[in-house]
């Protein structure tokens, strides 16, 4: 404590002396049980805010059918939050339990009513905002014989509430407001807000600029490539815009057939038509976009579906293991697919699998991944229209061909909503499980983009 300057005799009776000098004299600080106030080794007196069971709003009385317990009002001005602890073997009215507040201890204003389960311990807080609370419990339409409800008046704030994770969320629970704003890196590494569109749906539409300068796009057609006959490796380097490459072995590789160039963890990959080929030199329809090493892996595969998987089902796919740089941190982002159908007549009855009878097994969609996922499975024209968009018919009379087209969306808040994500090692796969040769052609094409992986 600090000395004053002028000691005054009612000052003086605070000190001793002790060779003419005034030392200040130790004042214990005891309460009404005796009990002396602690002082920790930093001098700081130790203060307790005790909290206290509210009486008057705490009962242990089991209830009748359709009982009621009325609290009596209590003063809340010295606390700051108030518990309501709650047990009882019947289940309450509904809205059964009411926490109320008055300023004046007569007008009453329920702040929250909320169902009480059976045999179900449950807990509620709340703020103290007004200078009176009371507990008004209604018990439902069975006699209780357990009722435990005891309200504890608190000085100090307190964790709300807690529920184990895998518990169901009721409407019933106790819980805290919380309104903030939610913010995320994007693609072009900068920060941004979350938002939501006008209908409380957090917003997946995607930062246009974004992709445009970041995120390359992914247009590619199902294909089906023969694990043993379907592979090969580049025999000599090609420089950039080559139209022909040559191949190890060219017996692996298929006139019509769409190729593939790519090396393991490299940063660039090629598709398109083979034209031609002459033993091991393949013409190509589209100039090759980089150069590529000898030994680049180089794949042919078939995008004509119309194949006969009565037997052994043919497996189409959009499959990452086939662009090896995707597993150097890209992933394919898949927002839709497009089919288009040729025939050798009129697509005129929705019964009918394009101009073939309908499919017994079907053409499904597979999404392979850590837990594979049948997406879809379409047996007839029917189907198509009712899974698809825009399911268009076209004849000899207008486009010089028969058949059909549509395309189905995932990504957008007006069509699925959500894209298909393909990690590495993962695969979209369209499964042919019928004789579909009677079809001129059939193909499908999917459409999305490149992105980094998000770590």
């Amino acid at each position: 404590m600090a000395l004053p300057i002028d000691l005054s005799t009612r000052e003086n009776n605070k000190f001793i002396d002790v060779g003419n000098k005034n030392t200040s004299v130790r004042t214990t600080l005891t309460g009404s049980d005796g009990v002396e106030a602690g002082i920790n080794a930093s001098g700081q007196l130790k203060v307790v805010l005790d909290g206290k069971v509210c009486v008057n709003n705490t009962s242990t009385t089991p209830l009748g059918i359709d009982g009621v317990f009325t609290g009596t009002g209590s003063e809340t001005l010295d606390y700051a939050l108030i518990f309501v602890n709650i047990y009882t073997d019947k289940a309450s009215a509904t809205d059964g339990l009411c926490l109320q507040v008055s300023s004046d201890n007569t007008t009453w204003y329920n702040e929250e009513c909320y169902d009480i389960p059976a045999n179900t311990p449950k807990t509620f807080s709340m703020q103290t905002n007004r200078k009176y609370f009371r507990v008004i419990y209604t018990n439902g339409g069975t006699a209780q014989t357990k009722f435990d409800l005891e309200v504890i008046f608190k000085k100090t704030n307190s964790k709300a509430s807690s529920h184990k994770i895998e518990h169901t969320i009721s409407g019933q629970d106790d819980a805290e407001l919380i309104k903030n704003v939610t913010t995320a890196l994007d693609e072009l590494g900068t920060y941004r807000n979350i938002t939501t569109t006008t209908n409380s749906q957090i917003a997946q539409s995607l930062n246009t600029t974004a992709i445009e300068k970041v995120n390359p796009p992914f247009i590619s057609l199902f294909r089906q490539v023969d694990a043993t006959t379907g592979y090969t490796t580049l025999a000599v380097q090609n420089a950039k815009d080559d139209m022909t490459i040559t191949v190890v072995d060219g017996t692996k590789v298929t006139v019509g057939h769409v190729l593939a160039i790519y090396t393991a963890g490299g940063s660039a990959f090629y598709t398109g038509f083979v034209l031609s080929k002459s033993t091991n030199d393949i013409t190509l329809d589209t100039p090759v976009n980089a150069v590529f090493p000898v030994g680049a892996s180089v794949s042919s595969g078939n995008i004509n579906m119309a194949v006969d998987g009565s037997t052994t089902t043919q497996i189409f796919k959009i499959r990452q293991p086939d662009l090896p740089v995707l597993a150097s941190g890209i992933e394919i982002v898949i927002h839709r697919i497009i089919f288009q159908c040729y025939t050798d007549t009129a697509v005129n009855d929705f019964s009918k699998f394009g101009d073939i009878t309908a499919l017994t097994k079907g053409l499904m969609l597979r999404f392979e991944n850590s837990s594979t996922s049948n997406i879809f499975n379409i047996k007839s024209n029917g189907d198509f229209s009712n899974i698809a968009y825009d399911f268009s018919v076209f004849d000899t009379t207008r486009q010089n061909v028969n058949g059909f087209t549509c395309r189905l969306t995932f990504g957008g808040n007006s069509k699925i909503g959500t894209s298909i994500l393909l990690k590495d090692g993962e695969s979209l796969e369209m499964w042919v499980q019928d004789t579909l040769t009677g079809l001129t052609r059939l193909r499908c094409m999917a459409e999305g983009y490149l992105r980094p992986v998000l770590r």
